[in-house]
């Protein structure tokens, strides 16, 4: 077996499932958004630092030492937008949706304090293209990377001015079993829950 040692450039696609309070992909109609504008994705390992101990005598010298290994509890997740997508926001962040005849043009604040506010839960799937020497790979040009669950989605800080304004959402990453290999049928593989980033050579991009 040989390792495919080909390298990732490009954040080309994301795509964003609905979910559910437990993780299942939500029974409602404009569940899911593809976004092709993404600025960057950065994905910070939450870390949990092992117990550390030392044992010194009367003179200052140690006599023994520990430290337990770090853990991984969780992944936080930063997406920042080229774009203002309402529907994509409105899905991140659990807002509601203001319409124009057919057409999303922008979303309203809701109170997250009131009892029936549910935090949103999304799904996160990515694309990037892989490279080999200086072309993309023709047998495997794409990289998929998928956390199953997130939640926690706050927006980030945006500056208004003359320059662009990149909007931007953080999040958190939740094991879900629920996910399975998602409901599209276009990933052949199964991540089996796990907290995220999980990668995986596609073939095929969602484009």
């Amino acid at each position: 077996m040989a390792d495919l040692c080909l390298v990732p450039r490009g954040l080309c696609r994301m795509r964003a499932t609905l979910l559910d309070s437990l993780g299942n992909v939500a029974d409602v109609q404009n569940n899911s958004w593809t976004s092709a504008h993404l600025v960057s994705v950065g994905i910070a390992p939450d870390i949990e630092a092992g117990d550390e101990g030392t044992l010194k005598n009367g003179c200052g010298a140690t006599e023994a030492s520990f430290a337990d290994n770090d853990s991984i509890k969780r992944y936080n997740i930063t997406v920042v937008d080229a774009r203002d997508e309402p529907g994509l926001r409105a899905m991140m962040l659990g807002l509601d949706l203001i319409m124009d005849s057919a057409d999303v043009i922008g979303t309203a604040d809701v109170d997250q304090t009131d009892d029936d506010f549910e935090p949103a839960k999304v799904a996160l799937e990515f694309w990037m293209k892989l490279y080999d020497s200086d072309a993309q790979d023709q047998t495997r040009p794409w990289l998929y990377i998928n956390f199953p669950g997130t939640y926690s989605w706050v927006p980030q800080d945006i500056e208004l001015g003359v320059d662009f304004s990149s909007p931007g959402f953080a999040g958190k990453s939740f094991k879900n079993e629920l996910w399975g290999d998602g409901p599209y049928g276009d990933i052949a593989w199964n991540p089996a829950g796990q907290l995220g980033p999980i990668r995986n050579i596609a073939q095929v991009a969602d484009e």
